[in-house]
C-alpha cells in the first residue's frame, strides 16, 4: 500500500522506472521493508520532518488530527504559506497527504470522531529517520542531540526519571503521554486531576508555543501565563473548576487556538477581541456586560464544534441572528447552554433560540438549561438528516417535545431533567405524508433520566430497571432513570 501512495503522487512513465530500479529493493534487512524507504525517501523535505516528528507517538496510539496538527505549527515544522492559505490548512494538507501515501492511515471511527494511527512498520521508520532527535524516554536513552521527546506518564512517577534531561541543553518538547494510550485518544485519555495549580513561574518560559492543561483541576491561569507572548495553543478544555482567565489575554499576540469547552468560566476577558491571529475559539461565553466579542465575531473562529454558554446574557436577538449559524456548514457539533439561576427575560430566550439555526450538516447537538416555554421551530425538522446524537437537558418550562422521529439518522437520543413533561404522546413521532413512514429507523439508545412521567410508547415492548427494550428492526436500548 505504501509504494501505491507514493506512485500515485507521480504518473509519469520516467518516475516509475527510478522506482523500480532503486537500489533500496536490494535490501535484505527485515526490520524495514523496501518499499516504506522509498516511500519516505520521496517525500518532500517539509513533509519529512513532519512524518519524522510521528516517531514520539508510542505504537498503537491513535493519533488525534488536529493536536498533531498544532504541535507541527507549534514546533515549527511547517513552513508560513505563501499565498492566503492558513498555517492550519497548510499542516492539515501534508497530514492528509501522509494519509494518502498511506504512512498514516484512517480507523474506523464513529459518525463523529475520525481516528488515525500509524502501523508497527511505519512507526519503526519514522523511529529511524528521525534518531537522534525524537525518542521515547521509556524506550532510548537521551542522548545530547534530542530535541523532541516523549514519555509514559506514571502513578508514582520520580524526579530522578527527570534528572538526566538537565543536560539536554537543544531539547524542545517535552510531551507527556498516559501509560495505557493504546486504541484511545491522546486528548480525551490522559487525566491530569492531580494537577491543581500552574506555577507563577510559568511566565519564564517565553518560547513555549503549545500548552495543554485540559482535564485539570486547577481554577485560574496565573497572570504570569500572558507573558508567553510565542504561545500558539492553549488547551484547557474540562478543566470542570476552572472559573477564571487573565485579564491580560490579550498580550498572548500570537496565539491562535483557545479551548475552553467544559470550564466553569462565567466570563471570557474583554482583551480576547485583540487577538489578531486566534483561528478557533472552541468555546465562547456571553458576556453580562455586552462587552468584548460577540456570537458574530466569535462564529468565525469555529471550525467543527461550537460550544456557547451563559446565552441568558443575551440582550438583543438581533446579535444572534448576525451569527447566521445555518450557512456554517463546517460546524459538526454545537452545544447551547442558558444559565437560569438569576432573572432573565425568557421570552427573548425563546426568541434567541429560534434564531440559532443550525447548519442542516450539524451531527451532535446538546442544549441544556433552556428556561422558554416552547421549543424552536427547526427543532426536530426532517432537514437535519445528518443528525446523530441529540441531548435535551435541564428545560424545566417546556411542557412538550418536539417531533424528533424525524431525524432520519438520529441514533443517540437523551432526554434528561424535564420536569414539566406531562406526557409524551404520538406528536413525539413526528408525522410525515408518506403512509410507510417509521418514526426514529435508526435509532440505537434512548434514555430519560428524572422525568416526572414514564415515557410510555405505543407499539414498543419495555423492561425497566436499565433492561433493554427491542423493535423489530434495530436494537435499541432504554434507559429510564428516576
Amino acid at each position: 500500500m505504501a509504494i501505491g501512495g507514493l506512485l500515485r503522487t507521480k504518473l509519469s512513465q520516467d518516475y516509475w522506472n527510478d522506482v523500480l530500479k532503486s537500489n533500496i529493493w536490494e535490501l535484505t534487512t527485515d526490520e524495514l521493508q523496501p518499499s516504506l524507504i522509498l516511500s519516505y525517501r520521496y517525500l518532500p523535505a517539509p513533509l519529512k520532518r513532519c512524518f519524522a516528528y510521528c516517531s514520539i507517538f508510542p505504537k498503537n496510539s491513535i493519533l488525534e488530527k488536529n493536536m498533531v496538527v498544532q504541535l507541527w505549527i507549534a514546533e515549527g515544522l511547517v513552513p508560513q504559506p505563501q499565498s492566503e492559505k492558513s498555517w492550519e490548512k497548510a499542516a492539515e494538507e501534508y497530514f492528509d497527504e501522509l494519509v494518502s501515501r498511506c504512512l498514516i492511515h484512517q480507523r474506523s471511527g464513529d459518525d463523529l470522531v475520525v481516528n488515525f494511527e500509524m502501523h508497527d512498520l511505519v512507526n519503526d521508520l519514522a523511529m529511524t529517520v528521525s534518531s537522534p532527535y525524537c525518542i521515547k524516554l521509556d524506550e532510548q536513552k537521551p542522548n545530547e542531540r534530542v530535541r523532541h521527546l516523549s514519555y509514559n506518564i506514571g502513578e508514582y512517577d520520580s524526579y530522578d526519571k527527570f534528572d538526566k534531561l538537565q543536560a539536554l541543553k537543544g531539547l524542545r518538547t517535552i510531551l507527556a503521554l498516559p501509560s495505557h494510550l493504546t486504541r484511545f485518544s491522546c486528548n480525551n485519555f490522559l487525566s491530569r486531576k492531580n494537577i491543581t495549580k500552574l506555577p507563577n513561574s510559568i511566565g519564564n518560559l517565553i518560547y513555549l508555543r503549545y500548552l495543554n492543561v485540559s482535564r485539570t483541576s486547577i481554577q485560574r491561569l496565573p497572570s504570569e501565563t500572558c507573558k508567553l507572548c510565542n504561545l500558539q495553543t492553549l488547551l484547557l478544555s474540562f478543566s470542570y473548576i476552572l472559573t477564571e482567565l487573565p485579564k491580560d489575554l490579550g498580550k498572548l499576540v500570537n496565539l491562535r487556538h483557545l479551548d475552553i469547552r467544559g470550564t466553569r468560566l462565567k466570563e471570557i476577558p474583554v482583551q480576547i477581541s485583540k487577538l489578531e491571529n486566534l483561528q478557533t475559539l472552541s468555546g465562547f461565553l456571553v458576556n453580562v456586560h455586552d462587552v468584548g466579542l460577540e456570537i458574530a465575531d466569535m462564529v468565525k473562529y469555529s471550525h467543527g464544534s461550537l460550544f456557547i454558554y451563559e446565552l441568558q446574557n443575551v440582550i438583543d436577538p438581533s446579535d444572534v441572528f448576525l451569527a447566521n449559524l445555518v450557512m456554517k456548514n463546517q460546524n459538526k457539533e454545537l452545544v447551547l447552554k442558558w444559565h437560569n439561576d438569576t432573572p432573565s427575560n425568557l421570552q427573548i430566550q425563546s426568541v434567541v433560540f429560534e434564531q440559532l439555526h443550525p447548519s442542516p450538516n450539524l451531527k451532535k447537538l446538546t442544549i441544556i438549561g433552556y428556561g422558554g416555554n416552547n421549543f424552536p421551530n427547526w427543532l426536530g425538522g426532517s432537514l437535519f438528516g445528518n443528525m446523530v446524537y441529540l441531548k435535551i437537558s435541564h428545560c424545566g418550562n417546556c411542557s412538550w417535545l418536539p417531533p424528533l422521529g424525524q431525524l432520519g439518522n438520529l441514533k443517540k437520543l437523551f432526554i434528561h431533567e424535564m420536569k414539566s413533561v406531562k406526557s409524551i404522546g404520538i406528536e413525539f413521532y413526528g408525522s410525515s405524508n408518506y403512509p410507510l413512514f417509521q418514526p426514529f429507523p435508526l435509532l440505537e439508545t434512548l434514555e430519560f433520566c428524572a422525568m416526572l412521567v414514564t415515557p410510555r410508547f405505543p407499539n414498543i415492548k419495555i423492561s425497566f430497571n436499565n433492561q433493554s427494550y427491542s423493535r423489530k428492526r434495530n436494537a435499541t436500548l432504554l434507559f429510564i432513570k428516576s
